[in-house]
């Protein structure tokens, strides 16, 4: 917690400046399973673009709970990969209604291979609909071509992102247990052209009560968020944040935030920081706001004695 505080309050390049650490654009991490793992799938984007033999699409998944921003890291480092120049694609698989929407999907990314560099195609929330679309992906994964109407359609190179919803990491979605059952929606089919896969943890501690690091990354949010809402919160030489100790020990201790990094962002979007000093508990937004992303033990916090810098340097 401690630490945790610093990061807050001196910024992650001060408190962190010992530890092992992965940065592609503005996603941050030192959770050493993070970075083993996109480290893994930066390679692996590297040497399919490198390779122009391998035409079937780079396949990965990433998993997270809600809010955890899975989507935000691997398109931060697409573009640190791509050097800023990255054509992305994103569909909603839990909105399609049938084998005509993925079709048609497939023929955007198959003008997208044409017209410009290779693809980086989001397909978010893949594990929805008791996992009915892991079966329609197979051929598009592995020969690059898919079939509509009696007619074939090759796409080439593309980098697929499987982005799950239901399943909050890997383990966890090949433990799933549809009604056909795992391996009557072809998963271990779908698994293994799948070449690596990222678990984003969010600011949440996984397992519940036993991740003492969800301190740090939420931390890293919430300095990146003040950073980006409220500058002028950040002095100019020294990079020390002007946050109370009390709503710094709020953000980080609380039990959970309901909707994950969402919920932590909105917190600080809705706080009244505009014209003021110093972050303190009477800029947080109304009791009612907190408690939708929230749980209730953050007033708690708020309440609870806390000595802050100025009363710290006259003892």
């Amino acid at each position: 917690l401690a630490k945790a505080a610093q990061v807050v309050i001196y910024g992650k390049e001060f408190a962190l400046a010992a530890a092992p650490k992965a940065q592609y654009g503005a996603y941050f991490t030192v959770d050493r399973q993070e970075i083993e793992r996109i480290n893994t799938i930066r390679n692996l984007i590297l040497n399919y673009l490198e390779n122009e033999q391998d035409k079937r699409p780079l396949s990965f998944a990433v998993f997270g709970p809600l809010g955890s921003g899975k989507s935000f890291a691997v398109k931060e480092l697409a573009k640190e990969v791509c050097r800023g120049s990255v054509q992305t694609r994103n569909f909603n698989l839990s909105q399609f209604k049938d084998l005509g929407d993925l079709h048609r999907a497939l023929q955007q990314v198959r003008d997208d291979a044409v017209a410009s560099e290779v693809p980086f195609v989001f397909w978010d929330e893949f594990d929805t609909g008791d996992l009915k679309w892991l079966k329609d992906f197979l051929v598009p994964m592995q020969d690059a071509v898919f079939y509509s109407e009696g007619f074939s359609y090759p796409f080439g190179k593309a980098v697929f992102v499987f982005a799950g919803s239901v399943s909050h990491s890997f383990a966890e979605f090949l433990e799933s247990k549809p009604e056909k059952g795992f391996d009557g929606v072809k998963g271990p089919d779908f698994a293994s052209r799948l070449r690596g896969y990222i678990d984003v943890k969010g600011p949440n501690p996984i397992p519940p009560g036993g991740d003492v690091a969800h301190l740090i990354r939420r931390a890293i949010m919430l300095r990146r968020q003040v950073e980006r809402h409220a500058p002028h919160l950040i002095h100019d030489v020294n990079g020390i944040a002007a946050i109370s100790a009390r709503v710094i020990r709020a953000f980080l201790a609380v039990k959970e935030y309901k909707h994950g990094a969402r919920s932590l962002e909105s917190i600080v979007t809705t706080s009244n920081l505009k014209h003021v000093a110093r972050f303190t508990p009477s800029q947080l937004p109304p009791a009612d706001v907190l408690s939708i992303h929230a749980t209730s033990d953050f007033l708690e916090l708020l309440d609870a004695p806390q000595l802050d810098a100025p009363e710290i340097e006259i003892l």
